[in-house]
């Protein structure tokens, strides 16, 4: 059971291992021009399972967030695991893969990612300079 949106929800739950990609590094060293917006989050693709167990309809292409750090801006901006990142930096994302490589080019550490929820499609600016 889960709370969602100050709603008890059950879901039927499917263990199975998922590759898993991070979006930004951890590890930049000090002078790279990668953003840290998105530190925290990990990706994968979006499988019949997943999308069984989110209840992601098949109209929704992007990569599936697998975790978010709780102490990350990700986190505080909103973004949270099953939900599914479609756009990074006004371009459009239909896999992991994708996302891994668009997450790379973002310059500066605010960002603006569109992303799929249960509660439909919405915006959201990750900000590293307001996290914790």
């Amino acid at each position: 059971k889960v709370l969602r949106d100050g709603k008890e929800k059950t879901f039927a739950v499917t263990l199975k291992e998922m590759p898993e990609q991070k979006l930004a590094s951890a590890n930049n060293e000090p002078g790279d021009n990668e953003s840290d917006a998105l530190n925290g989050v990990t990706v994968g693709d979006i499988d019949s399972a997943a999308r069984s167990r989110f209840n992601i309809p098949d109209r929704v292409k992007g990569a599936l967030i697998t975790e978010v750090d709780p102490d990350s801006a990700s986190y505080e901006a909103g973004l949270r695991p099953g939900d599914v990142i479609q756009e990074i930096d006004h371009k459009r994302v239909t896999n992991a893969a994708e996302a891994v490589e668009v997450s790379k080019h973002v310059k500066t550490n605010q960002v603006l990612v569109g992303f799929w929820s249960r509660g439909g499609s919405d915006y959201v600016v990750v900000n590293e300079g307001k996290s914790k």
